[in-house]
């Protein structure tokens, strides 16, 4: 009695052994796969992420070819970093709802002022430059 006792405890061991052996190797097959669909996914998004910056940037140099040569320093006018001095464009497109296009106001002392209008008025985004 004593000896099948012992050999039961023993193919008990022996089982829980073999079921967690089984246990671990699919638990670490269903992590390679998660991986392989993370890469997957991680590809994909680099790819959209890669035509959208594309497609950006070929909007920014249709946005810069109006027909004006640009000159982006040496202006009599402080005009702001980066905008042309002949058409008033900005280099790089700001943030915000305004593309600005700055133009030159001459009152008193010649002054820099954003010309977008909209119905009329002059964006609140655009302030002045002095």
């Amino acid at each position: 009695m004593r000896q099948t006792f012992l050999l039961l405890i023993l193919a008990i061991i022996v089982v829980s052994l073999a079921v967690g052996a089984i246990y671990l190797v699919l638990r670490s097959l269903l992590d390679v796969y998660d991986d392989w669909q993370t890469g997957k996914e991680m590809k994909e998004l680099s790819q959209e992420s890669s035509d959208r910056r594309g497609q950006r940037q070929q909007e920014h140099e249709e946005r810069l070819q109006n027909g004006c040569d640009h000159q982006w320093e040496g202006s009599l006018v402080d005009f702001p970093p980066g905008a042309c001095n002949r058409c008033g464009l900005e280099k790089e497109l700001p943030s915000g709802p305004c593309d600005h296009v700055w133009k030159v106001n001459m009152q008193e002392q010649p002054i820099v002022v954003c010309d977008v209008p909209k119905a009329g008025k002059v964006w609140p985004c655009c302030r002045r430059q002095g």
